[in-house]
């Protein structure tokens, strides 16, 4: 298998950062979320749109992943947070997801690393338009099938093709923060939907960017399961990550 390789003054200026997920009914961690930013040349760390237009073509998108799994996957290893059984998850879009070559690269990728595939996560999510849903749902269940817990990521009342996304093999789905922060009706009347429905199907549903206890307050009201953002954690190097986990456990407020 053939795959583009990341530019290398790209790849040097790639840094890692995770940040964990808690169940929102005990607090206690559920898995870690990798998130990958570039490191700018005033030394400051640029978030996910600087990735989202390096990813535009479907091959240098691919060479790319390998990159952020393999150097992820070394880190959390060197830390034993795998001998502990905490789940990592990353994030895919579903550009790459269709690829051809995909498949095989995890695989590979996870038996380098002699890992179980129940402790790699993928969320999906849609940085290119994809207009093949069937060739999206043949993708998703052979991940799953190969063992991988998948996730729909940033989801809105927008999201293309939700209702059918939400019917195939995925185990979750993450509502995106602008919906989490949104204490409008008719936000709410959307995730409660999603809730509902999840529910019904076993889907865990996260929601990303929660900072206040009100909202976390507000997400279980209204069924979300888990939580995502700064009142629990911010994104940390994997050292940060080291010292942060030894509790195992998230205090939640009252």
């Amino acid at each position: 298998m053939y795959v583009t390789a990341p530019e290398p003054q790209f790849a040097a200026m790639l840094r890692l950062r995770y940040q964990p997920i808690v169940r929102l009914e005990d607090g206690t961690v559920s898995h870690v979320e990798v998130l990958a930013r570039i490191l700018g040349r005033d030394g400051r760390l640029t978030g996910p749109k600087s990735l989202v237009a390096a990813m535009e073509h479907p091959d240098r998108a691919l060479g790319l992943t390998r990159t952020i799994m393999q150097r992820a996957l070394s880190e959390y290893q060197a830390r034993a947070f795998f001998a502990r059984g905490l789940p990592l998850a990353f994030n895919l879009p579903l550009n790459v997801l269709v690829h051809s070559g995909i498949l095989e690269l995890i695989e590979a990728l996870r038996e380098a690393h002699e890992l179980s595939a129940r402790l790699i996560r993928f969320e999906l999510t849609e940085t290119q338009p994809v207009h093949d849903i069937k060739r999206v749902e043949v993708s998703i269940a052979a991940l799953r099938d190969a063992g991988y817990q998948l996730a729909l990521d940033d989801i809105v009342p927008l999201t293309p093709f939700l209702m059918p996304l939400m019917g195939t093999a995925v185990g979750a789905v993450k509502l995106d923060r602008s919906v989490v922060v949104d204490a409008r009706p008719g936000a709410q009347n959307f995730i409660r939907g999603i809730t509902r429905l999840a529910a019904g199907r076993l889907q865990d549903v996260v929601a990303e960017g929660i900072e206040t206890a009100a909202q976390q307050a507000r997400m279980r009201v209204l069924g979300v399961t888990h939580g995502q953002g700064f009142l629990f954690a911010k994104p940390l190097a994997v050292e940060e990550l080291a010292a942060w986990l030894p509790a195992g456990r998230v205090m939640l407020p009252s």
